[in-house]
């Protein structure tokens, strides 16, 4: 999981020793509230096969 991917590097870990792991659950949440205050584009391809939209 990310999460865990995170907390990982804000131990002390390096980046690069990290494996690179696949989404399994195939859930994608897209967070437009977020995007647009940071000013982020998301596409519509991915917003249109998001398992969830917030908005």
């Amino acid at each position: 999981m990310v999460c865990e991917t995170a907390l990982e590097i804000l131990d002390g870990k390096s980046p690069k020793s990290i494996p690179i792991t696949q989404n399994k659950e195939g859930e994608i949440v897209v967070n437009l509230k977020v995007a647009n205050a940071a000013n982020v584009d998301i596409p519509y391809t991915i917003v249109e096969v998001a398992s969830q939209v917030i908005q």
